[in-house]
């Protein structure tokens, strides 16, 4: 029996829409895009030899969520460069018991794990023992061509009710996967980086606390000219960074007096700090604890404040240094000794309004180099 042209016309039209419906669902879903620093505000973020500037963030410091497909997943639009880390903490909010995941994936296409489209370019998958909440295994893959490839799998060294730390870093031809800051996995490109379109995280009463994608890779010595001409008070600068077994630092100086001197010694595991003004040095002083060990990245931050300099690694403060000069003066830093670093943003705590044209700032002030400068000779 043949459908009148009205009917099929109709019918038609109602197919069209059900199916615009469903495969245009999360196209018109508002995606936040991901941030390229962890600053709380603005940032000045290194960026080949210069610094961009972001005066805001896109998203609050901890990481919202996105009702899509049923779901409140974490979802982010977002590309993955060369030299780039992605940044995730949190927290698995669960107790003991059976079928806890959490899942991590850096899609192609679509903002979700779809068999009928789009590519799962790196499949991140948390298991839990049922028991004991203790870390099973870490499942890694591929979705490529609308097949699963061969898994890999490594030993999941986070806890049930406990927070966590992963970052994963994208090199030549690998990612390089860590957790606590140790390595845990290298896992070669199935497919091309450029496929990332998004980035997914979802799981079970998992709270994720700050995710970011971004920084680069960099090698001590490097000196860097603080942008729009040095610190101000409340100022911070951020950075993540891999030690060997030999001694690292950071100089601050004013170009001329070396104004604060961070001295890890990696072998009698003790932090100093001291300066040197007008070719004298201070006394010198001693770090609470020694947080750092070979081949394990570790995140610091030195905060700058009206009489002192805060510096703390992980969030909590091993040492504090009273300013022996104007803490305006802290207008440029060197990295020493054996140290790989992999983010650098500068923290400020500037206000523009939303009109101020930000543009005018990209790239105004602030390098950096290779070349280093004695202080104070």
């Amino acid at each position: 029996m043949k459908c009148s042209e009205a009917v099929f016309s109709t019918l038609c039209l109602a197919l069209f829409l059900f199916v615009s419906t469903v495969d245009g669902f999360w196209s018109n879903t508002k995606i936040n895009t991901i941030d390229p620093h962890q600053c709380w505000s603005a940032a000045f973020m290194a960026d080949g030899n210069r610094f961009k500037f972001q005066y805001h963030r896109n998203n609050p410091i901890e990481a919202p969520r996105t009702y899509i497909d049923g779901k409140h997943h974490y979802i982010w639009s977002s590309s993955f460069r060369k030299g780039q880390t992605l940044f995730i903490s949190g927290k698995f909010n669960w107790l003991m018991g059976p079928g806890h995941t959490f899942v991590i994936n850096l899609l192609g296409g679509v903002p979700t794990v779809d068999p009928d489209a789009g590519a799962d370019v790196l499949h991140i998958r948390f298991t839990f023992d049922a028991r004991s909440g203790q870390g099973g295994n870490i499942i890694f893959n591929t979705f490529k061509k609308g097949k699963w490839l061969e898994e890999v799998k490594a030993i999941n060294p986070f806890r049930a009710n406990h927070g966590f730390w992963l970052t994963i870093t994208a090199l030549d031809t690998k990612f390089e996967i860590r957790t606590y800051g140790h390595k845990l996995l290298e896992y070669h490109y199935r497919l091309p980086l450029d496929y990332i379109t998004y980035i997914n995280a979802v799981g079970d009463d998992t709270n994720l606390e700050r995710v970011f994608l971004g920084g680069q890779i960099m090698k001590a010595p490097l000196r860097v000219i603080v942008p729009e001409g040095g610190f101000r008070e409340g100022d911070y600068v951020l950075f993540d960074a891999i030690p060997s077994n030999f001694d690292w630092g950071i100089k601050f100086s004013d170009g001329k007096n070396l104004i604060l001197q961070i001295t890890a010694n990696m072998e009698q595991k003790v932090m100093t700090m001291n300066s040197r003004i007008n070719r004298q040095w201070g006394e010198e002083l001693r770090a609470t604890s020694f947080p750092f060990e070979a081949g394990t990245m570790f995140n610091m931050e030195v905060n700058i404040y009206h009489s002192r300099a805060d510096i703390r690694v992980f969030g909590n403060t091993i040492a504090l240094f009273p300013h022996r000069v104007n803490s305006t003066a802290y207008g440029e830093l060197t990295f020493f000794g054996s140290l790989q670093i992999r983010t650098l943003n500068f923290c400020s705590n500037k206000f523009l309004a939303p009109w101020f044209n930000t543009e005018d700032l990209n790239y105004r002030a602030g390098y950096m180099t290779n070349k280093t400068v004695p202080y104070g000779d």
